[in-house]
């Protein structure tokens, strides 16, 4: 189009022309809580479409008044511990006390078959809950997420100080009223790596003092109960790496080594050994500890037991229920991993704390299924 088209008396002195043109588009940008949603997992949600159909498959669970004893612990605040790992076979016991706390729920973070256990998730989906269920929480964050987009791209431990903890301390301050309970369910999905990460995360919040009250829903009984002490233990360093003692500590060879021997599983389990009839039928290298140790190490026993172990506390755990699977694990397994920490076993700082705790549940000898009088104790 002419620019000049219909000018009447128009005198131009000086100038030029030049033959091009540019259009200036204005750029378009995400809303915080769209750049939230696509850092999310909302399937992980427990009120999700998704979810709805895999409790199609998920059995009833058999404690439904367990739920009770978890409501009765979600709304003491101050006073009962505000960290819970719960060891459970698979029900659909998560999900019906996510669906029993209601206006005490905080956020949900549910692993199935259907999420990934990818962990850069876990934080973007348990803000985006936060959000739809705190306008507070919503209008601190869309600021937060506004100034530095990146902040989603960052690692779990920058990212749970940036998109929960921050804005949680704001809403603290301001004396605003906070959601209650967050719940993961499948915890034993993530990598060992991963459920480090995000323990000491939640630790992180509980000693600044934030209201906010976590459950974990686990499958492993070995691993879950070492946790579960090592979060309330007195002598827990900042130092001390979770991943690494449980590693160190439950590495399937160690438990077979020492407490399935103690257990004396080798002389009723049927299994059979990787190396062949004329090695077993051999003279023994060494009639040394150690030239023993490594024969049946060579063989497999080691890993059997420590297998049967394992088997044998989740069965614990499914016929007599969490507080005598909690009993078992540290009369029976923990203390027999108070080791000299050079080929496994507990780190040396915990052992006098174990052997006071094994003695107040009753000690090596006593009866699982009776709680000891004098003991009050939590299996959760």
């Amino acid at each position: 189009m002419n620019a000049f088209q219909n000018s009447r008396y128009l005198v131009l002195k000086h100038c030029y022309f030049l033959n091009s043109a540019r259009y200036q588009h204005p750029r378009q940008y995400k809303s915080a809580l769209e750049l939230l949603c696509d850092a999310s997992q909302p399937e992980a949600a427990h009120d999700s479409a998704a979810r709805e159909q895999t409790l199609e498959t998920i059995p009833s669970t058999r404690y439904p008044g367990f739920i009770d004893i978890l409501m009765s612990w979600s709304i003491q605040k101050h006073t009962a511990p505000p960290v819970a790992l719960i060891t459970t076979p698979k029900s659909d016991l998560a999900q019906l006390y996510a669906e029993r706390l209601e206006g005490h729920l905080a956020a949900t973070y549910f692993l199935s078959d259907i999420c990934s256990n990818n962990p850069t998730h876990f934080v973007p989906t348990i803000a985006l809950q936060l959000v739809t269920r705190s306008p507070a929480f919503d209008k601190t964050l869309n600021g937060i997420i506004h100034r530095n987009p990146t902040i989603l791209t960052k690692s779990l431990k920058i990212q749970f100080r940036d998109l929960i903890l921050t804005p949680l301390e704001d809403l603290m301050a301001r004396d605003v009223d906070l959601p209650g309970v967050v719940i993961v369910d499948g915890f034993d999905r993530f990598l060992p790596r991963a459920r480090r990460e995000i323990l000491r995360a939640v630790a992180t919040a509980v000693d600044d003092g934030i209201p906010l009250r976590w459950v974990f829903f686990s499958r492993r009984v070995l691993e879950s109960y070492l946790l579960l002490y090592l979060t309330s233990s007195k002598v827990l360093k900042p130092t001390h790496d979770f991943h690494f003692i449980s590693m160190w500590t439950l590495h399937t060879y160690t438990v077979g080594h020492h407490v399935g021997s103690k257990w004396g599983l080798g002389r009723v389990m049927r299994w059979v050994p990787t190396v062949s009839k004329e090695k077993l039928d051999g003279p023994l290298i060494s009639d040394a500890p150690v030239g023993k140790d490594e024969l049946l190490k060579s063989v497999g026993l080691y890993k059997v037991q420590g297998d049967a172990v394992a088997a044998v506390m989740g069965a614990i755990y499914e016929q007599f229920g969490a507080s005598v699977a909690h009993r078992a694990f540290h009369t029976r397994v923990l203390p027999h991993l108070l080791l000299d920490g050079k080929n496994g076993g507990l780190p040396l700082v915990f052992h006098d704390e174990v052997r006071e705790i094994c003695e107040r549940m009753g000690g090596a000898e006593s009866d699982l299924t009776k709680a000891p009088e004098a003991t009050t104790e939590s299996s959760q």
